[in-house]
């Protein structure tokens, strides 16, 4: 058996041998937030009705995926927008209670 010289120097020396490293993660901080939004920004979005049913139009095809598009997009904007109002007030302010 033999050894290759440098890796037997580098573990009888203290010097050049590789200690672990003991580290702890730094504590969370949590910072309380006092501001809250103006009323205004708080207020809940107002859905619009949409279009009633049994109605037909003939929309071209990129017309109507970018249609579509838009109004997914403004969905999930009043969605983010009715979560954050809920975690400035209380569970789900902008919801209807269930009956």
């Amino acid at each position: 058996m033999w050894i290759l010289p440098g890796l037997l120097l580098s573990t009888a020396l203290p010097g050049c041998s590789h200690k672990p490293i003991e580290t702890t993660p730094p504590p969370p901080v949590a910072i309380e937030v006092r501001d809250t939004p103006p009323a205004d920004l708080l207020r809940c979005p107002e859905r619009p009705a949409g279009i009633p049913a049994g109605l037909s139009a003939s929309i071209p095809a990129p017309a109507r995926q970018a249609l579509i598009d838009l109004a997914a997009a403004y969905r999930s904007t009043v969605d983010q927008l009715e979560r954050l109002i809920g975690w400035h007030r209380s569970a789900d302010p902008c919801r209807p209670p269930a009956p």
